[in-house]
Parts: structure tokens; C-alpha cells; sequence
């Protein structure tokens, strides 16, 4: 289950899935930008983070830990999405 959940690159409502396809509106933005925001890099680590484990490794590490460090990854990239893109001072 932890597989389709969170890593399969094909399923809809998956982490992996998810990530992918905001790294593809992201880019899309930063390339109208000057400079690529903060978010990328953030992102582009949860995303390797990701795309590098198997179920078994994120079992073995500890699943609560695996999925609060991918809870606190997309929380970094939505205060980095809001302070680049829509904050005004």
C-alpha cells in the first residue's frame, strides 16, 4: 500500500505523483522569472527524497518519520511558493 500511496509515479493521488506534477508548474512559472524560487530546490529534494526509497526502506527507517519528513517538505515548499510568489510587501 505504501508504494501506490506515496511512491508510484503513475497514481493520481500519490506523494511521488503530486510532486511531479508541481515540479512541472514550477518550472513552467520559474522560467518566465528571473531566478528560479527557493521552492524549486526545496522541492526538487523532497522529490529525489521520493523517487530514491522503496517501501521496505521507508518501513525500515520508520514509516512516521518518512512521512512527517514529507509533511514538513511540502510545508517548506508552500512558505517558499507564498513568500516568492504571493507576499507583497
Amino acid at each position: 500500500m505504501i508504494d501506490v500511496l506515496l511512491l508510484d509515479p503513475a497514481f493520481p493521488r500519490s506523494a511521488r505523483y503530486s510532486l511531479d506534477r508541481l515540479r512541472v508548474s514550477m518550472e513552467r512559472i520559474a522560467n518566465q522569472g528571473p531566478e528560479p524560487s527557493p521552492a524549486c530546490s526545496a522541492l526538487s529534494e523532497l522529490a529525489a527524497f521520493l523517487s530514491s526509497k522503496k517501501p521496505a526502506e521507508l518501513i525500515k527507517s520508520g514509516l512516521h518519520q518518512s512521512l512527517l519528513h514529507i509533511q514538513d517538505g511540502c510545508a517548506a515548499i508552500g512558505d517558499e511558493v507564498f513568500r516568492h510568489y504571493l507576499k507583497s510587501d
